[in-house]
């Protein structure tokens, strides 16, 4: 018998491990690869450089297109030309204590292009003309005044109205301005502003105009006194409501000029089409 924990004899033999009957699996590296492989990724890298190229010279082809089609439309454009004219004779008004000077325009439209222009859209403003040293401080008004136009036509893409290739159409539009004439002295004006339209879905075109009004004084164009008129009668009587609220009792004072007795031509600068 023998203590726990003391080995066994041997009988003087070592004891051989078991006999293994199987072997580890070989690992097989990337690179370790048959002929056939190698062709296979050579081919396959083939046709990804062919789709590739092919992808890219048809990314090209279509740029190219569309930039040949946004050519030809812009080729194609309308141009419309703007002659602005008055339609009405000139009203000098003196209302509630203030003097202003309203002019009806007609805008003559026609279209020189060879496409229609659409969502046409006119705006105006008279003004203090600054003089003809100064005349390029009218460059900020009638920016503001074009700037508006573009976001009306920006705002209502499908608004405004069409003039086709060799049309013509005209536009009458008042205008006015408040509170020049703190007294009765003579004043040069200058009406600017512009013709807003369309064409090829989404390009602008804009014909900008700047004209003045005066009268000729010898050789020169001269300011215009300001004409005062009869009162004008109300159309219509004056509800109490109305009166309550301020609006005036006393119709107003007009006095009228007629376009024969003015100058209105175009300005030095301010005339463009692009």
């Amino acid at each position: 018998m023998t203590e726990l924990g003391e080995q066994q004899p041997s009988n003087g033999r070592k004891e051989k491990p078991p006999k293994r009957n199987w072997e580890a699996a070989r690992r097989e590296h990337f690179f370790d690869l048959k002929f056939s492989h190698y062709v296979e990724l050579i081919l396959t890298a083939i046709l990804v450089g062919i789709g590739y190229l092919q992808y890219t010279v048809y990314t090209r082809q279509a740029g190219i297109m569309d930039t040949q089609t946004r050519i030809l439309k812009i080729d194609k454009r309308p141009w419309i030309k703007n002659t602005v004219t008055l339609a009405g004779p000139i009203r000098f008004a003196d209302w509630a204590g203030q003097k202003s000077v309203f002019v009806s325009l007609l805008f003559n439209l026609k279209n020189y292009g060879d496409s229609p222009a659409v969502n046409i859209r006119v705006g105006a403003e008279i003004m203090r003309h600054p003089g003809n040293a100064h005349h390029s401080d009218l460059d900020a008004p009638q920016e503001r005044v074009c700037k508006g136009v573009r976001r009306d036509a920006d705002e209502n893409p499908i608004g405004g109205f069409a003039v086709f290739s060799s049309d013509s159409a005209p536009i009458e539009q008042g205008n006015g301005t408040g509170i020049v004439y703190q007294t009765d002295e003579s004043i040069l004006f200058a009406v600017v502003g512009c013709v807003v339209y369309t064409f090829a879905e989404t390009e602008r075109g804009e014909t900008g105009f700047r004209m003045m009004l005066g009268r000729v004084g010898g050789k020169l164009l001269v300011v215009l006194p300001y004409i005062k008129g009869p009162p004008q009668p109300y159309e219509e009587p004056i509800s109490p409501e109305l009166r309550a609220q301020g609006y005036p009792a006393k119709p107003p004072n007009v006095g009228l000029l007629q376009p024969g007795d003015v100058v209105f031509r175009p300005e030095e600068g301010g005339n463009y089409a692009k």
